[in-house]
């Protein structure tokens, strides 16, 4: 059943976010979360953590509580400090002031971005003032990108590609499965060792 409610759940919202992931990527939170194999694999481990308490605990409603604070625990803790820098790697790219990105930079995980000068604070500040800039947003800055590579600045982004998607999905939901798994062979020794 978890199986099952998972993948409906996963192709509902991978159907209803289509043109959002368009525009945004499948790698930004809300699209990564909800989308591929990972739904199937939260669902059969918050269904596996609900079975091990309620076995332990042998009460349906504590075990529910422990679930849910387990499970949320548990997820945004890999999605705030492990997805998108220990899975892979992210990609560190430079590029001149007011050329485009580099190719899936845009629909990827941005992790920063920004301008980078080889110069003391005060020289950066006195060059931007010199230059003219007072945003520093891709838009703002192709007015004075010619002054900017004068002086040797350079755009940067630390990210996490596009085409890293279903590598992604695949070591979370390994890991929620590992999890799963580890949990339901718990119970199956605890039903069989420890109950009277």
């Amino acid at each position: 059943m978890a199986v099952a409610a998972g993948l409906g759940f996963s192709l509902l919202m991978t159907w209803w976010r289509g043109p959002f992931d368009q525009l945004t990527g499948r790698l930004d939170t809300n699209a990564f979360d909800f989308e591929g194999v990972v739904p199937i694999a939260y669902t059969v481990f918050a269904a596996s953590i609900v079975l091990a308490v309620g076995t332990i605990l042998r009460r349906t409603l504590p075990a529910v509580a422990v679930a849910i604070v387990s499970f949320l625990a548990l997820r945004l803790g890999i999605e705030g400090w492990v997805r998108y820098d220990h899975y892979l790697s992210p990609l560190h790219k430079t590029w001149p002031v007011g050329a485009p990105a580099p190719t899936g930079e845009a629909a990827g995980y941005l992790g920063d971005n920004g301008l980078t000068f080889s110069g003391a604070p005060d020289a950066a500040r006195r060059m931007f003032d010199s230059c003219g800039v007072t945003e520093t947003n891709p838009r703002a800055l192709q007015g004075v990108s010619h002054c900017l590579r004068h002086h040797h600045v350079m755009q940067y982004a630390i990210y996490q590609p596009s085409s890293r998607f279903w590598t992604f999905q695949g070591i979370e939901a390994s890991i929620f499965l590992a999890l799963a798994l580890a949990l339901v062979a718990a119970s199956v020794w605890w039903v069989n060792h420890r109950l009277v």
